[in-house]
């Protein structure tokens, strides 16, 4: 999920989440939107996502997280088909 994607900060590492806004319902149903993904520590859990359209975030931020440190994130659409 990382191939072709960089920073050119070098103390900055890169991951992403995903999660199921495409299937959020405001009435009945689903109500909620879930992290099914937290981050490339769980890349094995993209095998089981169903057919659907997912949001995929990639985030870049400092190794080292300080106060004022700034994050970069950038929102896709994931689609997976059968």
């Amino acid at each position: 999920m990382l191939a072709n994607v960089s920073t050119n900060i070098e103390s900055y590492v890169l991951d992403y989440s995903i999660d199921d806004e495409f299937q959020f319902s405001d009435t009945g149903g689903n109500t909620s939107v879930n992290l099914l993904v937290s981050g490339k520590q769980e890349k094995e859990k993209i095998a089981s996502l169903l057919s659907g359209k997912y949001n995929i975030h990639y985030s870049a931020f400092p190794t080292t997280i300080e106060y004022g440190s700034r994050i970069a994130r950038k929102t896709v659409t994931l689609t997976i088909t059968e």
